[in-house]
């Protein structure tokens, strides 16, 4: 054997690279997790 075998997470991390549909869809779905997040936080300090 030469070398390491590739991880599953880098061949499933390349598979999604290489799908440009997937990339701005987890772009967008992680800002929404952070706006949300973010608002979650707001009402948490506007309680305290």
């Amino acid at each position: 054997m030469i070398g390491p075998a590739p991880s599953p997470g880098n061949v499933n991390l390349a598979k999604l690279t290489s799908n440009t549909d997937v990339l701005p869809r987890a772009t967008e779905l992680s800002v929404r997790m952070l706006r949300h997040g973010f608002a979650l936080y707001e009402k948490a300090a506007v309680a305290t």
